[in-house]
């Protein structure tokens, strides 16, 4: 299925468990940025981490391994995120045309409910964070 997102948070928090793949959020990161886009919000993908690497001719080992070592890193706003994700989290259900299967959409909401709670307990000591492909 592909990569999944999670959440990370800058400073970076070590009391923070997310307990999720989040692969089915990467599977519908499109149709999530269509409905974010539909209630006009900060569409779901904009919270990506758009680090770039350039992976060396003779580099043999983990791409991400290259990620951590990128001196560009952009943050947002923890409470962009949490208002894009109530949103969504509101009307996923009834949105006629939100192209997530019927049998994904429970497993969607709930990650997406578990990056917004994360999120809010991050939000006192970490003011801004990113969705990372892993």
């Amino acid at each position: 299925m592909g990569a999944g997102i999670i959440p990370a948070f800058n400073p970076s928090l070590t009391n923070i468990v997310y307990n999720s793949n989040g692969k089915l959020l990467g599977y519908y990161l499109d149709e999530l940025d269509e409905i974010s886009r539909a209630y006009d919000v900060t569409p779901f993908g904009d919270f990506n981490d758009t680090r770039v690497i350039e992976i060396p001719e003779n580099f043999d080992g983990n791409p991400i391994e290259l990620l951590d070592q990128s001196k560009r890193t952009d943050w947002y706003d923890i409470d962009d995120g949490i208002k894009t994700l109530k949103i969504m989290i509101e009307v996923i259900p009834t949105h006629k045309k939100s192209g997530i299967r019927k049998k994904h959409k429970k497993k969607v909401l709930s990650d997406l409910a578990l990056i917004q709670r994360t999120l809010e307990s991050a939000k006192e000591t970490s003011p801004k964070f990113r969705l990372e492909m892993r």
